[in-house]
């Protein structure tokens, strides 16, 4: 038999003529040297202990060490030591990996996202209703209509016009300019209006108009600039130096003692030198926030139900109180206090005059106040009280020097009434 090449081959000790009886198989393929075409390499040393056989791509494989270790790149960094979280189930079909924080994560149920974006109420939805990077107008809702720059019509059947204006509530119209810096003009509720400079609703069929107001109930109105409405069915025009700066769904009590320490406080308006929105002045622009209470001029609250405060610096606390002209308070229900300073604390009382003696104990119906401003500083501060005229509820009347009238069955004698009238010829 002719053979080519290969002879003979050893595997371990064993040492194979190649003839018709010894025959290897490479491959598949039987062959017992007598046939050329097959090449087999092998290495040609026995090589260190723990190396493995690896190819050159030609010729014969040599012996080489094993790598310390596969170069894995994870977010831009190489790593030789990779560690990953993978769950330690299989879990079920449909669910989702979620991470717990830690650990490895587990499968769970994906949680459905919103369907619509109707009436304003999207949660989870594709795009965000209100976001500074969004300078194009877009129309989601059923019939809605967007005019303008930035206008973002939500709500169905809603206009959005003007530039950076959202009317995300359903039937809702806001118009105007808002700016990505202090907010859009938002009409945010059912049937709400939304127009000016930064404007916004969040009430039911309510309205706000001009510069930076806002009216959070249903059926309200805020006009002017910086004003803002909390009572359903309130009404506040007015102006004032800046915004209220509290939380909006703060009580009433918490409102009130923010606006008085505002005007009166240590640090207020009247413990400084008073000017007219000047840049240090704390006082907020005027509100509403009593249910069906009215709010007008500058710096005035309405706090109470049904109450009406006017002219500047007033707060009608009292349900269906009444405080006008400049830094009265109404304190008590069904109370007025007008003039300069007056306070009426009392329910059912009536004050007029300037700066007048409170009386919180409901002694005096009527009260004219004859003392004069705050003196002082910061927390020195004193106010000059004084009442010139009182009359209780019993009829009992009380003038300044010392006239008192006890009761109306009483005949004034011709030597009381003379100084009566020069009594009332000093005031």
């Amino acid at each position: 038999m002719a053979t080519y090449g290969l002879k003979s081959i050893t595997v371990g000790s064993n040492t194979y003529e190649m003839n018709t009886k010894n025959g290897i198989s490479i491959n598949g393929t039987s062959w017992d040297g007598s046939t050329s075409g097959t090449a087999i390499y092998a290495p040609t040393t026995a090589g260190t202990s723990g190396y493995f056989l690896k190819s050159n791509g030609s010729g014969a494989p040599t012996w080489a060490s094993v790598p310390a270790g596969v170069t894995v790149t994870l977010n831009g960094s190489s790593t030789t030591t990779p560690s990953f979280y993978a769950p330690t189930a299989a879990g079920t079909s449909g669910q989702v990996l979620i991470s717990s924080g830690s650990g490895a994560p587990t499968w769970g149920t994906a949680t459905a996202g919103a369907q619509n974006l109707l009436d304003g109420s999207a949660t989870g939805s594709l795009r965000s209703v209100q976001s500074a990077t969004e300078s194009s107008s877009y129309t989601i809702g059923q019939n809605a209509t967007t005019l303008g720059y930035g206008t973002k019509a939500t709500g169905q059947h809603a206009v959005a016009e003007g530039w950076f204006t959202i009317a995300s509530g359903h039937s809702a119209h806001a118009e105007g300019s808002g700016d990505q810096d202090d907010g859009y003009t938002i009409a945010a509720a059912f049937a709400s209006h939304a127009e000016g400079l930064c404007t916004r609703t969040d009430g039911d069929a309510a309205h706000s108009e001009g510069a930076y107001t806002t009216a959070y109930s249903d059926y309200c109105h805020a006009g002017g600039r910086y004003t803002w409405t909390k009572g359903d069915a309130s009404f506040v025009h007015g102006n004032g130096p800046r915004k209220y700066s509290g939380s909006f769904t703060a009580t009433i009590d918490t409102i009130k003692t923010t606006y008085y320490n505002a005007i009166y406080g240590s640090s207020g308006w009247y413990a400084t030198t008073p000017t007219e929105y000047s840049g240090s002045d704390p006082r907020y622009s005027s509100a509403a926030i009593g249910k069906t209470s009215v709010a007008t001029g500058s710096c005035t609250l309405a706090a109470g139900d049904y109450s009406h405060a006017e002219g500047c610096s007033t707060i009608a606390y009292g349900a269906r109180s009444h405080a006008q002209n400049c830094s009265t308070q109404a304190n008590g229900a069904a109370s007025s206090a007008a003039g300069w300073g007056t306070i009426a604390g009392s329910d059912n009382q009536f004050v007029i005059g300037k700066w007048n003696t409170s009386d919180t104990n409901n002694t005096y119906a009527f009260i004219i106040g004859n003392g004069s401003g705050p003196s002082g500083s910061g927390s020195s501060i004193t106010y000059n009280r004084n009442n010139i005229f009182t009359v209780s509820w019993t009829g009992n009347t009380v003038i300044q020097n010392g006239l008192e009238v006890a009761s109306l069955d009483h005949t004034i004698t011709s030597a009381e009434y003379t100084a009566l009238m020069t009594s009332l010829d000093a005031v």
